[in-house]
């Protein structure tokens, strides 16, 4: 089982990794296990359980009921009286939402409540306070961050004496209708694993079991019986449906596919799902309605991934399966149906690509731009849980508690519906979940497009202790559309009519950038309805594209001429929707709006619209400058800022790095995990946020940060970048270790040994955090590792430079550190200070400070046993190999000799010596001397400002400066400069007050070939200094100017920062194009920011660093090849450069972070 930090799970993780694309972070507690949920406004989701043991209280008894805010992440208990398991639940035209049925009521253990109905089922429980729900129609009109959530129009309306169902209903489903009123079908009475006795003599009621009926809400007549849930016996809860433009409805369930003429009641079988693969309950497949466009004339597809082939009898009955379910893979077939074709073919099944890895309890999730994300479920298995099955007896025998499934898949994918077939699924780039998310658990898109995850509760009641536990956390995860800019519309309109009179959207020419007429021509207005989640499903969940034409404007604006929705409320039922405009992909924020007249009842309908033709400008361009606001509602896209220290080193490293295995860290192939948590793959390879301050630089530095903003309203969730390791300048070739600046070098086995300068046969990793990652991923597999830096000192210098960790540091530390060392400092809010020094924009969100020093000595003191004041050395671990740390060895060559790799080098005495081996890593950095070796061409490039830096101790710091900064990321934004400042550990790591550090970053525009760009580089010994000026080598005017600069331009608490701090010192701000990872044949690889040096904005190196280390890992136990490593360490540069640069750009020469507006109160 994986290893758990506490600074790594304390909420770290959200402020580590926020809004980097493909990104998952944690995003705070949802109090009850979010078994249902949807999305109530642009600020509030609406979360329910099942009635159980929650921790949490709500007037007297555990809640199951809870909202939680979109812009705190903070939930807040709900009254619901009813037993809320496994309901079903739909939107009305209104925008109110309604939950159909339950279960009985129960209390402690899932044992039948305490008083009972009079055929035996739970009516009320004394302990739980729940009643009966099985009946059960609640409903509910959310409401927004100001109302009295306390009054009755906000509060959950549950009364089945007043309002009820006429059937007993649980694991019914529920589809919308044309009217906005809801059909609602089928399900079990009382409850059970599937809906069948065995064997199953009586298909229809299974002996009053199985409620073989629909009804309607509101009620439009007596429950009718449904020939297709006699049909599907067995394999019916929560079934397929999906109304289709005719007004008939697609239900499938079982194997079974019907078109249903809900009205007549009539069924039209359709060919039977193809391989035999269940896709409802509890087989649990992903499914979905492909997005509705005029490209495919709004023809409705339907989509069916994974599930479970498992023969029929194995399903077993309403106790429990038949077999040991988590055992049994579960299925990657993906199949796609047309029910009405306009072409006048015939319905049928066309075979899709398959899933990039079988999947149950997987759920889909329509992204605004078109594309299916898919998240959550397991690998084997079906949803459910059981104390039993009919080949394990006993509870204490089954190896995974009560839940039915194991393998939990924690890295999403996407699909992609118009890619040529055989290339549909990509999972590049997205990070893997630590947490399982199993049978209970749920997802639904955000206003800001990102995708919150909750739930998870495999177990009759609250069990946060067995291997996969009853789950309150929440995570966001980040599609790879979360860049910069993004448009902002405006315009909006609140509410659309089904046809008639178009209505215009303008984009301002802030929102993209290029040419105005490519902006326009590629972009799409589109409404999404994410539904009602629940056992992986998404009831009512659609997406549908308005027409448009554009008009483009000389000022580079673009005014879309939108379409009202298609005069068929079949296609998109009334109610609420969120309304996006798509430019290239990249999504606005979502607005709620209202389709139809908001009443239950026919909806009115016009002509459809009719539209302008669209006009092209050739000489109007955008400016790039799009932030992430939204007409209404929050921002989860904060941009990070930072940048990190990755170690310069260079890897040697004999023996065949393919297929290398070390049986010791192989993981237990069928053994289960031990109980506590499921080891799931920890290898994040989406971007991480690593954050932090400004100490010194180093050649792998990615300096510091700057915050981009998505909302008005709201505050940007800024990270903070890593910062770094001792300074170091560009090295220019071979020099004296007296004259040169340092780098990494080759890790040998002897350092003493006079075989120091011919060949050896060991050698790995090395240097700094980079350096020591790898090194540290490395030794844990046995091999020898011996570090050789550049640098002569035999420790680098204490910097005291800070550090979020990103999720690929995360997992590093999880899973290879030793440490019991308490690792920052928390960071409570975010604020922006205005030019007198007041709050003019603050937000709660908390963040973990820590700095490059404990870093590196934890990493030190894990690799080669350094002691040091900062933490305790721990005890080597059995199986793992040796290590040494030498200092003074500079690179001069590299050739490949057959077979083998000769590195040359200078040793500190000046000797010559030549390193032969079969594999070289170099991790030196941005200026990575091999990769220029090697690849000449590729070199960094200065974009035009620069980063001043500098630490404060606390004890020296005013009163005001204390309360700006300390426990607080603040920042200040005007033309041309960004400053930030933050807490950060102080020597020797202390955490205490009074002895930490106030780390500060402050950007400045510079022409590269301006006069004071030269003059601020040029260091006190008259030397001219190509990226970074280290701290010390400043001169006194350079000092004195910006110091008096400060006091013109920026608020007095960041001015008294620049004005106490002893040595700052400077880095340029450069791009590394990404190049290549891999030359000769795989036998030098680049790893670290050797092989991309980011924009520090986007605070990735140390991400990219750990991600390297690990990949690393898994390419020496064989689990990838060669190919399959580079792909993902060049996908990961290309993606994150380009952000990158797009965020630097953005800070330093767009617009205030919080908006245009925003410039002009900062300057109040």
């Amino acid at each position: 089982m994986l290893s758990r930090l506490p600074w790594l799970v304390t909420g770290l993780a959200a402020a580590v990794a926020a809004q980097t694309p493909g990104s998952i972070v944690e995003a705070g507690d949802t109090l009850i296990s979010a078994m249902m949920m949807f999305l109530g406004n642009e600020e509030k989701m609406y979360l329910l359980d099942k009635a159980e043991g929650n921790a949490v209280q709500i007037n007297g008894h555990p809640a199951w009921g809870a909202v939680w805010d979109i812009n705190t992440k903070t939930a807040e208990t709900m009254e619901v009286l009813t037993n809320t398991f496994c309901s079903s639940g739909m939107h009305l035209p209104n925008g109110s939402y309604v939950t159909f049925g339950g279960n009985g009521a129960i209390g402690p253990g899932g044992n039948i409540g305490s008083v009972r109905n009079g055929g035996g089922s739970g009516a009320f429980d004394a302990i739980y306070q729940d009643y009966d729900g099985t009946k059960a129609i609640r409903i509910i009109a959310p409401c927004k961050t100001g109302d009295n959530f306390n009054s009755t129009a906000c509060r959950w309306y549950d009364n089945p004496g007043q309002l009820s169902m006429q059937k007993q209903r649980w694991y019914s489903a529920a589809e919308a209708l044309e009217d906005g009123s809801v059909v609602i079908i089928g399900g079990f009475v009382n409850g059970g694993y599937v809906n069948r006795n065995f064997p199953n003599t009586d298909p229809m009621y299974e002996g009053g079991a199985a409620e073989p009926t629909y009804e309607f809400y509101p009620s439009k007549g007596p429950a009718q019986n449904m020939t297709f849930m006699t049909t599907t016996s067995g394999l019916n809860a929560y079934a397929h449906a999906y109304l289709m433009p005719s007004g008939k409805m697609f239900v499938q369930a079982n194997l079974s596919t019907i078109l249903w003429d809900y009205n007549a009641n009539v069924e039209t079988a359709l060919p039977g799902m193809p391989n035999n693969v269940a896709r409802v309950y509890p087989a649990s497949g992903a499914t979905a309605m492909l997005p509705l466009t005029p490209a495919n004339n709004y023809t409705p597809t339907i989509i069916f991934c994974g599930g479970s082939n498992m023969p029929a009898d194995d399903y077993g009955d309403y106790s429990f399966p038949a077999i040991n379910t988590w055992n049994y893979p579960a299925s990657n077939d993906c199949q796609r149906i047309t029910p009405e074709p306009t072409d006048g073919s015939a319905p049928k099944y066309t075979q899709d690509d398959n899933m990039i890895q079988g999947r149950t309890m997987g759920q889909f999730i329509t992204l605004p731009n078109g594309l299916m994300l898919v998240v959550n479920g397991g690998a084997n298995g079906t949803a459910g849980y059981a104390t039993a099955t009919g080949q394990t007896p006993t509870l204490a025998q089954m190896p995974y508690g009560e839940s039915l499934a194991a393998g939990p898949v924690g890295q999403p994918a996407i699909y992609d519906p118009n890619a040529p077939a055989g290339s549909r699924w990509s999972n590049a780039g997205l990070s893997t979940s630590s947490i399982a998310r199993l049978y209970h658990s749920s997802a639904m898109l955000l206003p800001d497009s990102s995708v919150m995850i909750a739930g998870s509760n495999p177990n009759i009641d609250v069990n946060t202790t067995t291997i996969y536990p009853t789950t309150y956390k929440a995570e966001i995860f980040y599609p790879p559309y979360f860049v910069a800019n993004r448009p902002v519309p405006t315009g909006v309109p609140s509410q659309l009519s089904y046809g008639g009179n178009p209505f215009d959207v303008t984009l301002p020419a802030s929102s993209y950038s290029g040419s105005g007429n490519a902006a326009a021509a590629n972009t799409t207005v589109v409404l999404t309805r994410g539904g009602f989640t629940t056992h992986g499903m998404n009831m009512g969940q659609r997406m549908l594209q308005l027409n448009n034409t554009y008009t483009v404007n000389s000022n580079g604006s673009i005014t879309l001429h939108v379409a009202q929705v298609p005069p068929n409320p079949a296609l998109l039922t009334p109610g609420p929707c969120l309304f996006w405009v798509v430019v290239a992909g990249i999504p606005s924020n979502g607005t709620l709006v209202q389709v139809g007249n908001g009443q239950i009842g026919t909806q009115p309908t016009s002509a459809a619209s009719v539209l302008p033709a669209s006009v092209q400008l050739s000489s109007a361009s955008g400016t790039g400058g799009g932030s992430s606001t939204n007409s209404g509602g929050v921002s989860h896209k904060a941009e990070l800022i930072g940048g990190i220290a990755a170690g310069v080193a260079l890897i040697a490293i004999l023996g065949a790095l393919f297929g290398v295995c070390m049986a010791r860290r192989r993981r237990a192939a069928n053994g289960p995990p031990a109980a506590g948590g499921y080891p799931m793959n920890n290898l994040d390879t989406g971007m991480g946020k690593d954050v932090g301050g400004m100490g010194a630089m180093r050649n792998s530095d990615s300096s510091a940060f700057m915050p981009l903003h998505d909302n008005s309203s709201h505050a940007w969730n800024a990270s903070m970048s890593n910062v770094h390791a001792p300074y170091t300048d560009d090295y220019q070739g071979r020099q004296s270790v007296a004259s040169s600046e340092r780098e990494w070098i080759v890790p040998q086995e002897h350092r003493y040994n006079p075989k120091l300068t011919v060949d050896i046969d060991t050698g790995q990793v090395g240097g700094s955090l980079a350096g020591l990652l790898s090194g540290i991923a490395l030794k844990r597999l046995g091999h020898n590792v011996r570090i050789l830096e550049r640098n002569p000192s035999p420790s680098l210098q204490d910097q005291g430079a800070g550090i979020v960790a990103g999720n690929e540091t995360k997992s590093f530390f999880e899973k290879y550190v030793n440490s019991h060392q308490a690792l920052g400092v928390k960071s409570h809010f975010q604020n922006y200070l205005n030019i007198k020094g007041e709050v003019i924009e603050s937000q709660s969100f908390e963040r973990m400070m820590t700095s490059w020093n404990l870093l590196y000595n934890i990493l030190r003191a894990n690799f080669d046993g350094r002691n040091s004041d900062y933490c305790d050395t721990p005890q080597p671990s059995p199986g793992e190999g040796e290590a040494a740390y030498d200092t003074g060895h500079t690179v001069t060559g590299i050739h490949r000799n057959g077979d083998t790799v000769e590195l040359y080098y200078q040793t500190p005495s000046g000797e010559d010596g030549k390193l032969t081996v079969d594999l070289i890593i170099a991790a030196d950095g941005p200026s990575s001397t091999v990769r220029n070796l090697l690849a000449p061409k590729i070199r960094r490039k200065y974009v035009g400002y620069v980063a001043w830096r500098g630490t404060v101790p606390e004890d020296l710091a005013s009163p005001s400066v204390k309360e700006a900064f300390v426990e607080k990321l603040t920042y200040f934004h005007s033309e041309g400069i960004q400053i930030l400042a933050y807490i950060i550990p102080g020597q020797n790591g202390a955490i205490e007050p009074g002895k930490r550090l106030i780390n500060w970053v402050w950007y400045n525009n510079y022409a590269e070939d301006s006069k004071e760009f030269s003059e601020i580089m040029t260091s006190k010994e008259n030397k001219k200094h190509r990226f970074s000026l280290p701290m010390g080598g400043m001169r006194d005017e350079i000092r004195s100017r910006q110091r008096s600069y400060a006091r013109k331009v920026l608020p007095p608490q960041f001015a008294e920062l620049v004005d106490k701090t002893e040595h700052p010192f400077i880095q340029a701000i450069t791009d590394v194009a990404p190049s290549q990872a891999s030359f000769y044949e795989g036998k030098v690889l680049l790893v670290g920011d050797a092989v991309c040096g980011f924009r520090p904005h986007i605070a990735a190196s140390t991400s990219q660093a750990a991600l390297h280390a690990q990949l690393l890992d898994r390419m020496l136990q064989g689990e990838i090849n060669l190919e399959n490593w580079e792909r993902q360490v060049m996908e990961y540069a290309s993606r994150v450069s380009k952000q990158g640069i797009s965020m630097g750009d953005r800070s330093q020469f767009g617009n205030h972070p919080l908006g245009e507006d925003a410039t002009e109160i900062a300057r109040a």
